[in-house]
């Protein structure tokens, strides 16, 4: 993989290497990377988003807005853009604006099933149960097994108060995936208010 140094490196390639290195946790050697990869090409989506994603794991969402309203200006129809605007909406508490950008992503990125799924969060989060299940419901049609689609249809059980179908669709995350620590301690809640 390219290093700093590599006179071959181009921006892109030093961009994937930033997201590896994130994934390693290695934000110090990342940010190095990602600046050096603006260095090369300042137009480079890859390496903008990189940056972005960089500054949210560095707790820096004003920075991240930057990266993006250049990735906006230079490719619009970019899903990567609005999926993370919309997550950013979700984890700054602002579902009205998550919900915005995931239905931007999913008008760029036909039936994208991550933005499917962050929209129905967004949904959710605004108490417009209702929408969120129809969306939920659809994701589920084509992707039966899902833990996440299960984990937020328990959601919508339990806004609605129903909590036999909310334990039902919990269990049924768990059977997909064991580990799913979100399921396990709902499920663990519905039981001991039982």
């Amino acid at each position: 993989s390219p290093s700093l140094n590599d006179k071959e490196a181009t921006a892109d390639l030093l961009a994937l290497r930033g997201e590896a290195l994130l994934g390693l946790k290695d934000l110090d050697t990342a940010k190095q990377v990602f600046g050096k990869a603006l260095e090369l090409d300042p137009k480079s989506v890859a390496a903008l988003l990189g940056s972005a994603r960089m500054s949210v794991s560095e707790g820096n969402p004003d920075a991240a807005r930057q990266y993006l309203a250049r990735i906006e200006n230079l490719e619009p129809e970019n899903v990567q853009l609005w999926m993370m605007r919309g997550a950013m909406g979700l984890m700054e508490k602002q579902p009205a604006q998550a919900e915005k950008a995931f239905r931007q992503a999913l008008q760029v990125g036909k039936n994208n099933p991550v933005a499917a799924l962050g929209l129905a969060r967004a949904l959710l989060e605004q108490k417009k149960t209702d929408e969120a299940e129809k969306q939920i419901r659809e994701i589920n049609k084509s992707y039966p097994e899902n833990p996440a689609g299960n984990f937020l249809l328990g959601l919508v059980e339990l806004q609605r108060n129903d909590r036999n179908r909310a334990k039902d669709a919990f269990l049924a995350v768990l059977k997909a995936d064991p580990g799913h620590v979100q399921a396990t301690l709902a499920l663990a809640e519905i039981y001991f208010k039982d």
